[in-house]
C-alpha cells in the first residue's frame, strides 16, 4: 500500500488518525474506534520506512536518524474528491525496546493550505 492511499482514505472515511506499527496492520481510528485497513497485513520496518520516507524532508529524515523520534506536518496535495490541501500532523518513532520498530501517527486537520 502507498501512503497517499492511506492518506485518502483517512480523508475518505474522516478517520481522526492513521496507526502505522511494525507488526501490526495499518490502522485508522474511526469514530473513536481502530479499524485495520481491508486487504492489508502486517507492517514490516521496511515497509514502514517505505510508508514515511517520501513525506519526510531530507533534513527530516537526517533528524529522524538522530533523534529517532520526529513531529512534523504534511499537506496532501489537491485531488478530485478531496478537501483542497488537506493536512496532517504526524509523529514518526523508533521504539526503545525494539530499535528497529518503527512508529507513525497522522491526525488529519480540513483547513485549506494556501
Amino acid at each position: 500500500m502507498e501512503i497517499q492511499k492511506l492518506l485518502e482514505m483517512c480523508v475518505q472515511y474522516q478517520a481522526s488518525d492513521i496507526h502505522l506499527l511494525v507488526g501490526v496492520p495499518p490502522m485508522l481510528r474511526i469514530h473513536g474506534k481502530l479499524v485495520v485497513v481491508p486487504e492489508t497485513s502486517a507492517v514490516t520496518p521496511a515497509q514502514a520506512e517505505e510508508l514515511i520516507t517520501p513525506l519526510l524532508s531530507q533534513e527530516q529524515r537526517e533528524l529522524v536518524k538522530v533523534d529517532r523520534e520526529l513531529d512534523f506536518s504534511y499537506a496532501l496535495p489537491a485531488q478530485a474528491g478531496l478537501p483542497t490541501g488537506s493536512r496532517f500532523r504526524a509523529n514518526v518513532y523508533f521504539s526503545f525496546a525494539n530499535q528497529d520498530t518503527r512508529g507513525f501517527a497522522l491526525t488529519p486537520h480540513y483547513w485549506r493550505v494556501n
